[in-house]
């Protein structure tokens, strides 16, 4: 009976957290199955360079400046209005010593809605006013930015949450690195669709060349997501149980 019990228990927490959970990767299957693969001048696949728990993470590698390599996610549906988010990226620093001009960048994780008319949100980085920031836009004709003072350290890993709301004209959105709170935007539009898209990689790119890395990525429309208390299980495919 007890055995019973906790069964029907697990699987009534399984289906409450599936139907708030939207994205759960740690790229450990290790295959091409991340999503519609879109290359032009770089490539994006699971690797085992590097990784921030397990064996694989999912790399991206620009060979020619302005080129792209992304992987569409998650794409066709309306994942309402409020998306909490984390995951892990890695810059090696043949990347970072490529940015050398104000105003180039490489996307590394963003969302936007469905017909793609509306950028919601970019995690970018970007050199602006002679210093390399890790950047993140919100609203495709919005004013960038919730910005860094300064691009965290290269050749490892640091973890990035955030909490967005989309809102015509009352929208937020906070972010952390590495358990740091970044800043608070609010009361402004942060779009007028629900986001639908989800992108790995980089959509665009300008002047850089080289590779990055991210793993580990949680996205839930309810929970807000702590950086080190929750995480994908390690070891484990794609759809695999929490670890708190």
């Amino acid at each position: 009976m007890r055995k019973l019990i906790l069964a029907i228990a697990f699987l009534m927490l399984s289906s409450s957290v599936s139907a708030e959970t939207l994205l759960i990767e740690n790229f450990e299957h290790n295959t091409d199955a991340i999503g519609l693969i879109s290359e032009t001048n770089g490539t994006i696949a699971t690797s085992s360079t590097v990784a921030s728990g397990g064996i694989y993470s999912c790399k991206t590698d620009i060979t020619t400046a302005g080129g792209a390599a992304n992987s569409l996610a998650k794409y066709a549906e309306d994942f309402g209005a409020t998306i909490h988010g984390r995951f892990r990226y890695y810059a090696t620093s043949g990347l970072v010593a490529t940015m050398d001009n104000d105003n180039e960048y490489v996307e590394i994780f963003s969302i936007y809605n469905n017909d793609i008319s509306e950028m919601l949100v970019r995690f970018t980085i970007y050199r602006t006013s002679g210093a390399n920031r890790l950047v993140v836009f919100y609203n495709l004709n919005g004013v960038f930015d919730i910005s860094t003072n300064v691009l965290p350290s290269s050749d490892a890993w640091h973890t990035i949450t955030f909490d967005f709301y989309r809102h015509a004209t009352d929208g937020t959105l906070t972010w952390t690195i590495d358990g740091v709170s970044q800043g608070i935007a609010g009361t402004f539009d942060t779009g007028d669709s629900n986001s639908g898209r989800i992108y790995y990689g980089s959509v665009n790119s300008t002047g850089m060349t080289g590779a990055y890395y991210i793993d580990d990525v949680i996205l839930d429309s309810s929970k807000e997501i702590s950086a080190y208390g929750w995480t994908v299980q390690q070891g484990g495919a794609v759809g695999s149980s929490y670890q708190f």
